[in-house]
This record gives C-alpha cells, sequence and structure tokens, in this order.
C-alpha cells in the first residue's frame, strides 16, 4: 500500500509538470513570467511544495549570470517566490537532468535555499525548436508525509519500516537500537519497490509472526489430548 502511494504521488507530479513544460516553452522569451508558471503549479497541485525554472547560465543577459524564478509553500501556507539564491547548476537535480537531457528524479536532499525541508525534486530539461537546451523545469515534493507514513507502520509487536531511495540512502530510519542488516536470521524482510526507485521494507521479528501460530499449536495438542482421554475412558467402559 505504501509503495503504491508513493508511486501515485509521483505520477501525479510527473504528470502536471509534464502538463505545465509547454506553459514554459511558450512564454520563454518573458523571464517575469516564470515566476507565475511555477506559482500556479504550487498552488494548484498539494504534492509539490516548490517549483522553478531554472535557465541556463546566461541566458537572460538583463537578469545576470543565473536566473531561476522559485515559487515555493512556506510553513504558513502562503506561496513565496523569489530568484534561488546559489549556485544552481553544481545541483544534482540541475546537474544530472542538463547531462543526461531526460526529466529524472534527484536523490533527497534538504533545501536550505529554497523550501527548507527535506525534498526530492522532479527535473525536466527545456528545449527550442532547434533542440538547444533553454532550461530545467522542476518540481519538489516533500518527504515528511511520506516519512510520517512510513514510520507509522507495524503490522506486529517490535515490528518497523525503513525506506531508502534508489541509491540506497535512508529516508526513515529503524528505531533506536535496531539494525535493519542484521542477517541475523531471526527476522522477515518484505521489500516493496516504488516507481523512481525508493524501497519500503518491514522488519519483523519472526517469533512475534509465529506466536499466535504457536499458541494455536498448543491448543491443538491439548485439545487432542482431552479427545483422544475421553475415547479412551469411553471405550474402556464400554
Amino acid at each position: 500500500e505504501t509503495a503504491v502511494k508513493v508511486d501515485r504521488q509521483i505520477m501525479a507530479v510527473e504528470a502536471v509538470t509534464r502538463n505545465f513544460a509547454w506553459v514554459v516553452g511558450e512564454h520563454v522569451g518573458e523571464p517575469d513570467y516564470m515566476y507565475r508558471i511555477t506559482r500556479e503549479l504550487v498552488e494548484n497541485n498539494a504534492y509539490i511544495v516548490g517549483s522553478t525554472v531554472a535557465f541556463r547560465p546566461g541566458y537572460f543577459k538583463s537578469k545576470g549570470r543565473l536566473y531561476s524564478p522559485y515559487s515555493c509553500r512556506s510553513g504558513n501556507g502562503r506561496i513565496e517566490s523569489f530568484t534561488l539564491p546559489y549556485e544552481y547548476p553544481e545541483y544534482e537535480w540541475y546537474k544530472v537532468a542538463r547531462e543526461s537531457g531526460k526529466a529524472r528524479w534527484s536523490e533527497p536532499y534538504f533545501d536550505e535555499g529554497g523550501g527548507q525541508v527535506d525534498m526530492s525534486t522532479f527535473s525536466m530539461p527545456i528545449y527550442d525548436s532547434r533542440t538547444n537546451f533553454l532550461a530545467i523545469f522542476t518540481a519538489d515534493i516533500s518527504l515528511e508525509q511520506l516519512k510520517q507514513h512510513v514510520a507509522s507502520i507495524c503490522p506486529f509487536p517490535n515490528s518497523y519500516a525503513v525506506m531508502n531511495s534508489a541509491l540506497g540512502k535512508t529516508l526513515v530510519s529503524p528505531p533506536e537500537g535496531r539494525e535493519v542488516n542484521d542477517g541475523d536470521g531471526k527476522t522477515i524482510r518484505i521489500r516493496e519497490q516504488a516507481e523512481n526507485g525508493w524501497t519500503v521494507e518491514v522488519v519483523c521479528p519472526i517469533e512475534e509472526i509465529l506466536r499466535d501460530a504457536q499458541k494455536l499449536v498448543v491448543k491443538i495438542i491439548i485439545f487432542s489430548v482431552l479427545g483422544l482421554g475421553m475415547i479412551f475412558i469411553v471405550t474402556w467402559f464400554y
């Protein structure tokens, strides 16, 4: 269920970002219009906490070397817009999408210069009609809600859930004092992978899973012994 929920959120964000991408292309010559696009993307989509159009360095001479209009949802729910105040071409969400030429999800990170939350970014390269690279159009999702949902999974006493990124970065850690990579043969692991490579894993102690079965076996033995005893008594007298 959690993996399906992650998939639904991912696919929804990807779809709406691709739908907005053509608007960026239509108004690429209007730098200030980018604020309107990113703001509407955040306002109209509950999953998305931030969005930017990060133009290639020097694209707008009048705006300086770097120009990246950004809109994000603040802690009080209001939408704020500003230009990203850092060297975004050096960041993974920009660099890898730029180099690969393909839309992709970034590894989770804490966005100090923008949304101020743990997030992952869907980055989509934008090109002109001559296939010249123009910018990276993004949509950010907060990981807090997913973390809370995964951390709350506890199907058995002393069981717990963890979540890892596609490259193995831990998003949801095991409870304090527990090691997810025990390898002690005393646990059962149930693992499911979302479309973007993130994995959700539930770890359950075998003894907890088998406890009810063991109780049932004891009851069966007791009733079997009693039943055989009654049969023996009846046959003895008759």
